[in-house]
């Protein structure tokens, strides 16, 4: 037996703190045996898969329900997919052919089938397959759960304030638990932008991996555990001082951050008197109570690809008005900047299958490149954009864009659905056209583009992924995926200052924007508009208002000057903490 306190280190994915009981979920792969079924058997052995995948769905459909309810969208986009998954043709007529064809039990196919699939995504050159690595195993759980009782994971009878253990973490199973019950994960694997990870930190749960735990369980006196889940530490067998401290820790925390997140004042200065605007990144507009609630000056990124990864197929024009139009409403005295559907593999292949398979896997066209290809899908898509103007301050944005020849036809194609509704005898206004720069080759054309559009948007997180040349999903690239890159910096810097040249507002709307530590450098760089997720429009609104623009802007300069990314890290830090209690800046560190 260990008796004394020890820690384990690992990998922080979420932060916080979380005290409470050890609760060990056998999450390894189970092994299943093979058992042979007779002819007569195997319809009815097809109709237990069946009823597993269907109650699998029904599952999924209901987390999904509860986390939109919780204000979590992006986590219930995931779940909308994994929805979407259980319908691929893989899981139904090919696996039922596969029981018919292999006479084997239905647990021991399905294992052994997506165990083939998921091995294939692995070794796919195509970053955007990874990501679905992790979708595809958390599926084959719960379909497993159904099929076998030895997989069944007891998520329904947590104790109160239980850390929950385990060899990896599902995003179903992330999303089952609740902040009540399961104060925090450990786990042996997990990436920090895996969808596990991304559902954590909606959530608030703390979450810390690469902790190999496996070899102290049966040795561990006091089941109390503690997670610091910001310096990454397990500690086991706390002493009641450190549980005294953990618990000083714990409180303090959670009175600061609350009274951040009550300061919604709309209207948002810096300290000497320049104006800010706080806009949010929308997916989901089932609910605006949520959104509202943290005042936003506007939508800066209307994600329209989620209408089709929640229906299933591409939406009619008079679907797509409908859902505009409710967005026009809602926000009706403030700019909506709706992004035209930025398909790509990584996306479709979980909404829109024939799209990914017929046409973006033979040419790689995806995002803009792929709506220039098919037309009518994008002229359609303006119209109903176009149409739904008559309701708000409307704005068009294009995603990723590569060329000036791009701009230009999607121009083009936006004239034509124009004329064609003044032919239609529909009323319609002149909008604003905005590129959202996401790949280095833009950003060193950006005086180009900015000349022929109407406003810049940043896109930092695949900016930085095809800057550096990492996959943002990937689990071993996660400490290599440098925001603070100094490479990363001057791509910023050069696309707010052609922007600016050409007299055109620049947005930053990446997790860049959401992030504190990099609000002063923004600001320093002229960017006056700033679109976040909606839960972090409180820590920026602070940053912001307490900050002067000559001070920003000396920020800006020494990190422009700055060589290694550890050393802007570090003037970035410096630059925020007087603002914000560290207790809250340790949360994005």
């Amino acid at each position: 037996m260990l008796e004394g306190e020890f820690e384990l280190a690992g990998t922080v994915l979420s932060r916080g703190i979380a005290i409470g009981s050890m609760f060990v979920l056998d999450s390894e792969e189970n092994l299943i045996s093979e058992v042979a079924i007779s002819e007569g058997q195997i319809e009815l052995e097809i109709e237990r898969y069946r009823n597993a995948l269907l109650q699998s769905r029904h599952d999924i459909e209901q987390l999904k329900v509860k986390l939109e309810n919780e204000g979590i969208s992006e986590g219930a986009l995931v779940l909308e997919a994994h929805v979407h998954i259980t319908f691929d043709p893989l899981l139904n007529a090919k696996m039922e052919d596969e029981i018919r064809k292999t006479s084997k039990n239905a647990e021991f196919v399905f294992q052994n089938f997506m165990q083939k699939y998921s091995n294939r995504l692995k070794e796919s050159l195509h970053p955007s397959f990874h990501e679905r690595v992790e979708d595809v195993y958390d599926i084959t759980k719960r379909v497993l759960e159904y099929l076998h009782k030895s997989c069944k994971l007891p998520f329904d009878n947590l104790p109160e304030n239980a850390i929950i253990v385990c060899h990896s973490m599902t995003p179903s199973k992330a999303a089952e638990a609740s902040c009540r019950t399961s104060c925090a994960f450990v786990t042996n694997h997990g990436g920090r932008m895996s969808h596990t990870a991304i559902i954590a930190r909606a959530k608030g749960i703390p979450y810390v991996t690469h902790v190999d735990v496996s070899q102290v369980f049966s040795k561990i006196v006091e089941k109390v555990i503690i997670v610091d889940g910001f310096q990454g530490k397990i500690i086991f067998n706390p002493k009641e001082k450190t549980i005294e401290q953990y618990n000083a820790l714990q409180k303090k925390f959670k009175l600061q951050f609350d009274r951040f997140q009550s300061d919604n004042s709309t209207g948002v200065k810096t300290r000497d008197g320049t104006k800010v605007s706080l806009l949010a990144n929308v997916e989901i507009i089932d609910d605006f109570s949520e959104l509202k609630s943290f005042h936003p000056e506007g939508v800066g990124l209307f994600r329209t690809e989620y209408l089709i990864l929640r229906k299933g197929s591409i939406p009619s024009e008079d679907e797509q008005y409908f859902a505009y139009k409710k967005l026009c409403l809602n926000m009706k005295d403030y700019p909506v900047v709706i992004r035209v559907f930025d398909l790509g593999l990584d996306k479709v292949v979980h909404g829109f299958q024939a799209l990914s398979s017929d046409i973006m896997t033979k040419d790689g066209s995806r995002t803009l490149r792929f709506l220039l290809n098919e037309q009518e899908l994008f002229i359609s898509q303006v119209r109903a954009i176009l149409k739904a103007s008559l309701h708000a301050d409307v704005r068009i944005l294009l995603p990723m864009i590569s060329t000036l020849s791009e701009l230009r036809h999607a121009k083009e194609l936006i004239e034509i659905a124009r004329t064609s509704l003044l032919d239609d005898g529909i009323l319609i206004r002149n909008i604003k056209l905005g590129c959202m720069i996401e790949l280095p080759c833009a950003a060193m054309i950006s005086d180009q583009l900015a000349k022929e559009c109407d406003f810049i948007s940043i896109g930092t997180n695949d900016l930085i992924q095809y800057a550096l040349a990492i996959d943002r999903t990937s689990y071993s690239a996660s400490s290599l995926f440098t925001t603070t890159h100094p490479g990363v910096m001057r791509l910023v810097k050069i696309i707010a200052e052609r922007g600016h040249n050409v007299g055109i507002p620049v947005c930053v709307c990446g997790e860049m924007a959401s992030d504190p530590r990099f609000v002063p450098f923004l600001l320093g760089l002229g960017i006056k508009e700033l679109s976040v997720s909606s839960r972090f429009l409180p820590i920026i609104r602070k940053v912001v208002q307490n900050i002067t623009l000559s001070d920003a802007k000396e920020v800006a300069k020494k990190v422009l000057e700055l060589s290694l990314a550890d050393e802007i890290h570090e003037i970035l830090v410096q630059s925020v903490q007087k603002y914000i209690p560290q207790s809250i800046m340790n949360h994005f560190l």
